[in-house]
């Protein structure tokens, strides 16, 4: 996502009222560390969750470039540690200046997140911004046994969630879902052909609005105090759950044409 539509997103989500946003990581893109940055100080008080695989950047460099974050805005910047699905378009093993024997595995991978947070904990940022946060995502045991040991918040996603919700620290855990809000009866087909059989059936939710909002509510009886949205990228009319979120937060239908960003601008469908 190039940072002109980044900044509109930004917009977006700051104007319906949510407190984070986690976002994208894929080597063959541009950083969006950067972006956040280009575009924290416009709007509201979100907080950035950077995605970082650890072997691509060394704890000092990390230490300083969420120093420069917390200097411009404190508390505004965390950072998700990830042990790299990498993708068949990537190069991200041949580029590495060690072996990449070393990181040619999941668990590998997640040996060197142990060592590399060991590293981090010891730099000068948390001398000077001692309740910087961390945030893991997965449900293997062994991502599990690293966010007790080092980070602050845990990200399952939602399948995660309705297996095994007893073993997860209910303050701590964040629990992330993809939401498509259907209008009509064609909307959920549309969903169900997409999604059915895919693994995204998983950790997908959809329906009326309505709908959608009992669900949270019952992870909120659940004691689950967070939750992570995602939309489905099939799903042209994202912006329903931005309205959502709104009318949730501020207990009012959201203004029209309050949105920067056009959704029909993925599909080529804009006039402008």
């Amino acid at each position: 996502m190039d940072p002109y539509h980044f900044k509109k997103i930004n917009h977006d989500l700051n104007f319906c009222g949510y407190k984070t946003w986690f976002t994208a990581y894929h080597s063959i893109a541009s950083d969006s560390l950067v972006k956040a940055a280009f575009c924290m100080q416009d709007t509201g008080n979100i907080k950035y969750i950077i995605p970082l695989r650890p072997y691509s950047v060394s704890p000092e460099y990390c230490s300083m470039l969420a120093m420069a974050f917390e200097e411009i805005e404190n508390d505004r910047m965390a950072i998700a540690l990830l042990p790299g699905g990498i993708q068949d378009d990537e190069q991200t093993l041949d580029l590495l200046v060690e072996s990449k024997d070393k990181f040619d595995t999941i668990e590998k991978r997640m040996s060197y997140i142990d060592l590399w947070m060991e590293k981090f904990k010891k730099t000068i940022l948390f001398e000077r911004y001692p309740s910087f946060e961390t945030f893991f995502v997965g449900r293997d045991p062994l991502i599990l046994d690293l966010f007790e040991k080092h980070a602050n918040y845990f990200i399952c996603m939602y399948d995660a969630y309705t297996d095994e919700k007893e073993k997860f620290n209910k303050e701590k855990t964040i629990v992330s879902i993809s939401v498509s809000i259907c209008e009509n009866d064609e909307d959920i087909e549309i969903c169900k052909k997409h999604i059915e059989g895919t693994p995204a059936e998983k950790w997908t939710i959809y329906g009326k609005k309505e709908f959608i909002i009992e669900k949270f509510k019952e992870i909120e009886k659940d004691g689950f105090k967070n939750i992570q949205l995602h939309g489905n990228l099939f799903d042209k009319k994202r912006h329903l759950i931005h309205e959502m979120v709104y009318e949730l937060t501020f207990g009012e239908k959201l203004p029209p044409n309050s949105m920067q960003y056009d959704y029909a601008e993925d599909y080529g469908l804009s006039e402008n």
